[in-house]
């Protein structure tokens, strides 16, 4: 018997503009629905376990678990039996199918909605651009084939993945490059050729993709004449020349015994990024071999307002991974055997199997706010201020996160190694 392909594309990006407020889940007031609080949660606990694995290879690293969250979800709603529930476990969803759909519902719809408060006379911000965070989910699947209503009924009406119909069998490269441009308007270009050439072929049933877009500039930005070159001293003490950004301002900021927080919010305050700075006398892997979801929830919870003077090297980080081991290893086996995989509620052919899950992302950081793009494609296969400030000098290997501080979502998270 022939084994089929189906094809997800998950994408997420961010450009330097500015930031936001939300208007939410309209079910609870201000976003806060315990549902989508509590898949929030569990979307954190499974970026932390992702990153343990991805960052055991050395250098920098950027991803966006945010993205493969959403991907991996939208396959999970055609998933049953072991291979559901092991993909249920990886991702540390919560096991009540119509919940976890209907949350990750309100959780796009929240990000969707999020739009800057009006601004006020004297406002330093006035007049500087609104946040775009624009979410986007569609499918393309094999015309005449026989994928269950209930199936895309879920990812219409909690995803909003608006279905079309293609013809893999007869031109797969028409389709595969009707995708590619797709993802490519919906990131602005950032993310190009996501699907290969020989990626989408005549078994090819079904493409999902998800995109995330993002624009912020940083609530306080950096003086680009205040930039000069320094050194950035490397895990082995070697020590390179790089542009550091600088800035002397009120920032949420900590010291814990694993690493130095800093807190840069975004235009409008919503959305931020977390450095994670190891002490001087630390190596970088001490911090990331002790860090989970709640270590980190706990010393951003640590982080109180303080004058802060803010070292910051400007950088640019590209990332790629094909993650069908590491997930095999966390422990989403019977998705990827062409024996075991159950996605039934996809479809009764019983031929649909995992077969690739390829990431990409990119960042750039500079004195104006934050540039960041990232695709996920899952194909699968049938078969208070103080007096003096606090110094805060990133001149070593850290941690970042851009994170959602409404409902606690990691967005991307990254390391930088080495700035260069």
């Amino acid at each position: 018997m022939k084994r089929f392909i189906i094809v997800l594309a998950v994408l997420a990006s961010a450009v330097v503009s500015a930031s936001s407020t939300a208007i939410a889940d309209k079910e609870k007031e201000g976003g806060k629905d315990p549902r989508v609080l509590k898949l929030a949660d569990g979307n954190a606990a499974f970026a932390m376990d992702l990153f343990s694995r991805l960052g055991q290879k050395e250098g920098n690293l950027f991803f966006s678990p945010f993205s493969v969250s959403a991907a991996l979800a939208m396959t999970l709603a055609g998933a049953a039996g072991n291979t559901e529930a092991e993909m249920t476990k990886v991702l540390r969803v919560p096991g009540d199918r119509e919940q976890m759909h209907r949350a990750f519902g309100l959780l796009l719809e929240d990000l969707n909605a999020r739009k800057v408060k009006g601004r006020w006379e004297g406002d330093p911000n006035a007049g500087r651009k609104q946040m775009d965070l624009v979410t986007a989910n569609a499918l393309w699947g094999q015309t005449g084939y026989p994928f269950k209503a209930e199936f895309t009924g879920i990812l219409g009406n909690s995803y909003k993945a608006g279905f079309n119909t293609a013809d893999f069998k007869a031109d797969p490269e028409k389709e595969r490059l009707a995708i590619n441009k797709w993802v490519e308007e919906k990131t602005a270009e950032k993310i190009k050729n996501l699907l290969p050439a020989g990626s989408i072929h005549g078994l090819t049933r079904l493409v999902l993709a998800n995109a995330v877009y993002f624009k912020a500039a940083w609530e306080e930005p950096f003086v680009k004449q205040a930039t000069r070159e320094g050194e950035f001293t490397l895990g082995d003490g070697t020590k390179k020349k790089t542009p550091f950004m600088r800035l002397t301002h009120g920032f949420r900021h900590a010291k814990t015994d694993s690493a130095e927080v800093l807190v840069l919010p975004y235009l409008g305050r919503e959305i931020y990024m977390a450095v994670l700075l190891p002490p001087v006398d630390k190596s970088l892997k001490a911090l990331e071999n002790g860090l989970d979801a709640e270590k980190l929830r706990s010393m951003l919870d640590a982080a109180k307002y303080q004058e802060v003077q803010v070292t910051l090297p400007k950088f640019r980080i590209e990332s790629s991974f094909e993650l069908k081991d590491n997930l095999i290893a966390m422990g989403m086996k019977d998705a990827f055997s062409d024996s075991a995989a159950d996605f039934s509620r996809m479809a009764d052919t019983q031929e649909l199997f995992i077969g690739l899950v390829v990431h990409k992302a990119f960042v750039n950081v500079d004195e104006e706010g934050t540039e960041a793009a990232a695709a996920t494609a899952v194909a699968m296969e049938g078969k208070g201020m103080a007096d003096e400030p606090v110094i805060f000098k990133a001149d070593r290997p850290f941690l970042f996160l851009i994170c959602d501080g409404r409902t606690g979502s990691i967005l991307f998270i990254g390391r930088l190694a080495n700035p260069a």
